[in-house]
């Protein structure tokens, strides 16, 4: 297991990469090199890598014991959280390749050219603490990856209008999304193909035409399904989400302030949408719109909290008794601060289990911390630690 260094000021594609003080000059050239599972490229924060050239890491390949790291490291080659930057100013996908087990941390990488991705088909990879930006049009950040770990990553397009997907998912089983943010993107996460077994847990979306899209490209059977949606907080884009899965189960999520539905359920042979302990609010549309016919696959949805939605809270029917229509007193929905307010009547006393783990089940993806609510206000995990403003 051999680190290797790379330094963008003072390093040398020549010399051995083994040492800060024998570092080698470029990216590209780190991965060209065979890593071997255990391996670790540090890339040196000492200024501003600019890419010219798609990479391909297909001769690096780890395992399920040893992965490969690829890290940021500060201006002496020492792993603290620094990040390196990174542009690419290329027609041209960034990072591409099929090999498995490389875990990419502390980087801030920027795509400067349209219709392209940063990351092409990654295999078991594990990508954390990554903040991405374009402002160009089209820009994907995650494309096809296969069973990944996503977390603690940024991603926002500034481009005029939404643009750009955070991750398109297609026959990929076992993958987690979680502490993410993604802003002002045309579809955030598009799930389809054969895709199973995946949670969305603790995100953030903000400003997308679509935040999360699950659907089989069929129209007479659905292949994508157990799509687990956790803690989510979706707001000020068109949809909140649109599925027509097997299995969609939303749960402690705030989907709020989006000019749209708030959920889309398109039914269609299979489709079956579950929503429990949810605040869908303030939404130009429908809280849920269920498609048609709704009466071969009615949703299930229990315990949530629906206000102010435009056409109303259901397409067809009416909510369940144990759900309630009525303001949630957010904390100040004006700055986007969807916390529940001291007053909230869905703030829920704390519950301890059999191994004293506490949890505070309130009502949405914003949960407070102490006995109604005198605890004071916990900040959704997507947006703390700079993740989500």
């Amino acid at each position: 297991m051999t680190t290797y260094y790379v330094d963008g000021v003072s390093g040398s594609d020549g010399a051995a990469g083994t040492s800060f003080g024998t570092a080698w000059e470029t990216i590209q050239f780190g991965l060209d090199n065979t890593l071997l599972p255990g391996d670790e490229l540090r890339i040196c924060a000492t200024g501003t890598y600019t890419i010219t050239v798609q990479v391909d890491v297909d001769t690096n390949a780890g395992t399920p014991d040893n992965y490969i790291l690829i890290t940021g490291a500060n201006a002496t080659g020492v792993v603290d959280g620094t990040k390196a930057i990174i542009f690419a100013s290329f027609d041209g996908n960034m990072f591409s390749g099929s090999q498995k087990f490389l875990k990419w941390q502390h980087i801030d990488i920027t795509l400067q050219w349209s219709n392209k991705s940063i990351w092409s088909v990654m295999n078991n990879g594990i990508f954390q603490d990554i903040d991405a930006h374009s402002n160009q049009p089209g820009v994907t950040l995650f494309f096809q990856p296969q069973t990944v770990l996503i977390q603690r990553v940024t991603y926002e397009n500034t481009n005029v209008g939404q643009t750009g997907r955070f991750a398109s998912i297609l026959n990929s089983t076992g993958y987690i999304i979680r502490n993410c943010f993604a802003k002002n993107l045309s579809t955030a996460l598009d799930i389809g193909g054969t895709t199973g077994y995946a949670v969305i847990q603790d995100s953030v979306f903000e400003g997308c035409t679509t935040a999360i899209l699950i659907d089989e490209a069929s129209s007479t059977d659905v292949s994508v399904g157990n799509v687990t949606i956790i803690g989510c907080l979706i707001f000020d884009g068109v949809t909140g989400i649109f599925t027509r899965a097997n299995n969609t189960y939303v749960t402690n999520c705030t989907i709020v302030d989006n000019s749209g539905n708030g959920i889309t359920s398109e039914d269609i042979a299979g489709a079956h949408l579950y929503v429990f302990k949810s605040i869908i609010a303030y939404n130009g549309g429908y809280g849920i719109d269920q498609g048609s016919p709704w009466s071969l696959y009615p949703i299930v949805e229990r315990n949530n909290r629906y206000y102010q939605n435009t056409s109303g809270d259901l397409l067809t029917g009416s909510i369940d008794s144990s759900s309630s229509n009525g303001d949630p007193e957010f904390e100040n929905r004006a700055s986007d601060d969807y916390s529940l307010s001291a007053s909230s009547p869905l703030i829920q006393i704390p519950q301890t289990n059999a191994a004293g783990i506490v949890s505070y089940p309130d009502w949405g993806a914003l949960q407070v911390q102490g006995t109604g609510g005198a605890g004071g206000l916990l900040t959704h995990p997507g947006r703390t630690g700079g993740i989500g403003g």
